[in-house]
């Protein structure tokens, strides 16, 4: 018995992680950055050693840990990392901005080798690596890793199957609603048209984050939420000012009490605060900071009139 344990006892065990970005130039795809990750668990010689590369330069840290090397080993042994199937879907989509693989290999003492290849998704990691994350938690201390991260580690890639909901506030930084997204050309950072308020009239929105998901874990029931009209541009938002009517006009009143502009989406803001130029700015290839007023936002303060536009000035 003895025997088999000595002959199923784990040596060493090492982890890689390789990431490589792209980005689009002129219709073709062109590499952006690479980051190269290595944790190896050294039971014979009780050392602990970290690697990483990003874009050609490096960093290696070497730890002498005695006897705090075993435990771990023993129990990696007992974590499912090499006989579970990989799980798979066939409406996985490529990413074609990111490619991110993981190798794991252990080394027994009885000359084995084991090892693990895939890309790093839920999907194709073993079902036990969070656990493992759990196990070398400490490491985080020595500096950030990206194998080593829970949210990587538990994200899920696109399927074919998935439907996009994009995060849209009405003015940067502030809450954000679900809108489910038909326009596959939308992109974080993107100003678009979206219905709003019972009447569903049309108001500019900013994408902050975009979200893939099965139409069972829809943020918002599939007969309930609302889409996304399109992209904001010139034109649309000139459409939109001229759909206006006298008869909107004369909602004021209502209007005033939502302090909502109708027709960019943005709050009615006391002095200093931004409005329609937040838009305007976008549609005109200008960068806007990333955080425009940090101040707090008293509604006691706010204008009747949205700064930019002047809607409401009566």
């Amino acid at each position: 018995m003895q025997q088999m344990e000595a002959e199923a006892r784990i040596l060493r065990v090492t982890v890689e992680y390789e990431r490589e970005t792209f980005y689009n130039k002129w219709d073709k795809v062109v590499p952006d950055s690479k980051r190269k990750e290595s944790l190896i668990l050294d039971g014979e010689n009780e050392t602990l050693e970290c690697y990483q590369d990003e874009d050609g330069i490096s960093c290696v840290q070497r730890y002498h840990l005695p006897s705090k090397i075993e435990n771990p080993l023993r129990v990696f042994a007992s974590l499912d990392f090499f006989d579970s199937p990989t799980m798979m879907y066939g409406d996985v989509l490529p990413d074609l901005n990111v490619t991110e693989v993981f190798t794991i290999t252990a080394e027994y003492a009885d000359g084995v080798k084991k090892q693990r290849r895939g890309n790093f998704n839920r999907l194709e990691l073993p079902p036990d690596y969070q656990d493992f994350i759990q196990l070398v938690e400490y490491l985080k201390d020595y500096g950030h890793s990206e194998m080593l991260s829970y949210q990587k580690a538990n994200r899920m890639p696109r399927r074919k199957s998935d439907l996009m909901f994009c995060r849209v506030s009405f003015y940067l930084g502030e809450r954000t609603y679900s809108y489910l997204c038909e326009i596959p050309t939308i992109q974080c950072g993107t100003w678009v048209l979206v219905p709003v308020g019972k009447e569903n009239r049309l108001a500019a929105g900013y994408v902050e984050r975009i979200e893939y998901r099965q139409p069972d874990n829809a943020p918002f029931p599939l007969d309930k939420i609302k889409k996304i009209s399109c992209e904001c541009t010139q034109q649309t938002l000139q459409e939109l000012e001229n759909s206006i009517t006298e008869e909107d006009k004369a909602k004021n009143a209502s209007i005033l009490r939502s302090r909502m502009c109708p027709l960019f989406g943005c709050k009615l803001y006391r002095r200093g605060r931004g409005g329609c130029m937040d838009v305007q700015s976008y549609l005109n290839g200008e960068d806007l900071p990333m955080e425009i007023f940090p101040e707090p936002f008293d509604e006691d303060d706010a204008f009747d009139i949205c700064y930019d536009c002047e809607w409401g000035d009566i």
